[in-house]
Formats: structure tokens, sequence, C-alpha cells
């Protein structure tokens, strides 16, 4: 398993799924809805109510309510033996939810998940909103 970003992936990319609460529009990621951060918690953070560490709190906490072997074998079966690469928006090096996905498992399965900054072929980075950037 890795982790990766949009701008540098395609919805047919093997093994991509989603783990942002919105996948980029007009796309068909594959989404995992478990591993999304509660619609509040990126608001608060996104204006500015709280910060890194008071989200790494929160999000780590709605992670102990999953297994991480049952969401590892999940994520496995959904890409039909391909390697799952959760994606969301933020460009690798910034902070984000997936690395504290990545975290949670090195944690509980004792293995690494290490961040993909560049595929194979560029892509364009896509909007929350739809279109290009």
């Amino acid at each position: 398993m890795k982790t990766s970003y949009y701008a540098i992936t395609h919805d047919t990319t093997p093994g991509a799924i989603s783990i942002s609460l919105y996948p980029p529009r007009g796309t068909n990621y594959l989404h995992y809805p478990a591993l999304c951060p509660p619609r509040s918690l990126l608001g608060d953070y996104k204006r500015g109510w709280c910060d890194e560490r008071q989200y790494t709190r929160i999000f780590e906490a709605q992670l102990t309510k999953l297994d991480p072997l049952i969401v590892w074998n999940v994520l496995h079966q959904m890409t039909n033996g391909e390697e799952p690469i959760l994606l969301c928006y933020e460009r690798a090096g910034t902070f984000c939810h997936r690395r504290i996905v990545a975290k949670w498992f090195s944690k509980g399965l004792d293995i690494e998940v290490p961040e993909i900054s560049l595929l194979n072929q560029p892509h364009e980075q896509l909007s929350l909103f739809g279109g290009v950037q």
C-alpha cells in the first residue's frame, strides 16, 4: 500500500482509492469513506479553528474505531489484486490525513506505507469543483 495525491494520478491508475470526502468531479475513483476526515473536522481546519495537532488527535480518535487489518484487507479486495494507493488532494510533503492513515497502518500492522510523489505519467491538477486548476 502507498499514499499519493490526485494531481499525479488518474481514476484509471491501478489501485487508486479516494479517501477524501469528495473525489474530483467527473472521475470514477474507487472510494473508501471510512478513511475520510469528518466534514466538520475538515471545515474547522480550513477555517483555522483547529491546528494540525488538534486535527491529528481528532482524526486518530476516529481511526481507533476501525480495525487496521480489516481495512487493509478490504482495500486490497477493492483493487482486485493491485496495490492500493490511498489518495486525497494535498500535495506530497504537506500536512494531510492520508499520512495519518499511513502511520495508523504502520502502528497497527507494523508495515511501511510510503508516499508516492511521482508516478510514471504526469497529470494535470484536478479541482474539487471540477475541471483542471
